[in-house]
């Protein structure tokens, strides 16, 4: 075996190391745009909030306007911000364990080129 060859095992933890960052960058982006999402919808709440109890409002549906009373479209807001909060909540733990699997690997690749 020649000095210049990476061995097997080495070249696994590197292939695993890089599918995990890629993994960790996927789940990261979802996340932000959940949050983005939640803003959003949160903005829209605080709106639709401002308005006086009998106010119809206007929702998009594909490439239609429809109207709706103000109830029911807090009533899906609000729905909506529970799903996108435990989304959130989801991809907060994905994330979490896979920073900590990818620190661990990061140590073991660290300390197998360093011998």
């Amino acid at each position: 075996m020649a000095s210049e060859e990476i061995p097997p095992q080495l070249v696994e933890k590197i292939n695993r190391f890089n599918q995990l960052r890629q993994t960790l960058e996927a789940v990261v982006m979802q996340r932000q745009q959940i949050q983005a999402d939640i803003k959003e919808t949160q903005t829209a709440l605080e709106e639709l909030n401002a308005l006086s109890d009998d106010s119809k409002v206007y929702t998009i549906v594909g490439k239609l306007l429809i109207m709706k009373d103000k109830q029911t479209a807090s009533k899906e807001l609000s729905e909506k911000m529970e799903l996108l909060k435990l989304r959130d909540s989801s991809l907060e733990k994905q994330e979490s364990k896979l920073r900590e699997k990818f620190k661990e690997l990061q140590e073991d690749l660290s300390s197998s080129l360093a011998s």
